[in-house]
């Protein structure tokens, strides 16, 4: 849970921005106004930042290798809101003042420019891991963690067209052993763990109302009902396999609406994939899309105070006015002022 403590009417936020090489501080920028921080949960790069900042031309900085450091500080506690490459800089006055207008993303980006310069190929029984952490390290990263799991290769994979950048590779890899898509945590490691469905168990953020409420009494609902399938069949056709391979996962929960108890007939959704390890990791893909397809039919848009202990893949426990329940967080953003609030979109999980 959130160890971020806000006390009424005392409190004070700031935002830190500093220039890394090489592991190295080299400056720190003054910001010009409020920026904007957004986290898109499902989005390849996930994190990205806009901001702008006090012209720094006479510092040095040189952001085709430089690594923009944001850090959040909240009554005296410093908490990490990522790392950045910044990919655009615009130079430019506002007010009398010569400014530069910066655009960025999370050091994912780094994966996303390196690309197969030849076709590449990975021997059958090769660990997934193994396969990942070579792509990583060979980008240039010496800070990554990506959980360990004795998946190995089904068969021999040339897969990829030169040209394919090293983040599609990536996650293809990953959602074929169940998973999550790559993440850059706000400290800068690069991130690879199994997907586990959100229920109240892993709930990691709390809003509710009351006196030392963190979150505002306005929200937006709306309900997702189109195309929900309840039934739920992915297909692993390879030749260098033996057999063709098949999973299916049914929605059978009476508490879902839509699911084959409460609609009274199945609708279906095929999935074809082209490898797997194995029978039972194609099974946990069929699940995991039967598990998240009961995160659609509610989604939510609240705000609270400013919380930079979020990031990827967070459950929240939300109740506020008519809504209340569990819900997986989406994606989020952050007006970076001393007055921003935090926007949050979550869609409902049934449990």
């Amino acid at each position: 849970m959130s160890n971020i403590t806000y006390r009424r009417g005392l409190n004070s936020v700031r935002f830190l921005y500093s220039v890394w090489r090489g592991g190295v501080p080299v400056a720190n920028l003054s910001p010009y106004g409020a920026g904007t921080m957004t986290h898109s949960a499902d989005g390849e790069l996930q994190d990205s930042i806009q901001a702008t900042f006090i012209d720094y031309s006479g510092e040095g900085v040189d952001f085709v290798t430089d690594i923009l450091r944001v850090e959040c500080e909240i009554n005296g506690e410093i908490y990490p809101l990522g790392r950045y490459c910044i990919t655009t800089e615009k130079p430019g006055m506002q007010g009398g003042v010569a400014v530069v207008d910066v655009e960025g993303y999370s050091v994912l980006w780094i994966l996303k420019q390196c690309k197969l310069e030849a076709i590449r190929t990975w021997a059958k029984g090769t660990q997934y891991v193994a396969v990942i952490n070579g792509l990583i390290a060979e980008a240039g990263f010496s800070s990554y963690d990506i959980t360990p799991t004795d998946a190995v290769l089904a068969t021999d994979r040339a897969d990829w067209d030169i040209g394919t950048d090293f983040l599609t590779i990536i996650n293809d890899l990953l959602a074929e052993i169940n998973y999550n898509q790559l993440f850059a945590d706000f400290e800068g490691t690069i991130r690879g763990t199994p997907y586990v469905a959100p229920t109240i168990a892993s709930v990691t953020h709390i809003y509710n109302e009351g006196e030392n409420s963190l979150i505002s009494a306005d929200y937006d609902t709306e309900a997702d009902r189109y195309d929900v399938a309840n039934v739920f069949i992915v297909v692993c056709e390879n030749p260098e396999l033996s057999t063709t391979m098949r999973a299916e996962s049914v929605n059978a929960d009476p508490k879902s609406p839509y699911s084959t108890v409460s609609l009274g007939r199945r609708v279906p959704r095929i999935e074809r994939v082209d490898n797997t390890p194995s029978q039972a990791e194609l099974q946990a893909t069929a699940d995991r899309l039967r598990a998240e397809s009961m995160q659609t039919e509610e989604r939510i848009e609240v705000t609270t105070a400013i919380m930079p202990d979020h990031g990827a893949n967070e459950t929240l426990l939300v109740q506020v006015g008519d809504i209340a329940g569990v819900y997986r967080e989406t994606g989020f953003e952050i007006e970076l002022s001393e007055t921003g609030q935090m926007k949050h979109k979550a869609a409902r999980v049934i449990t």
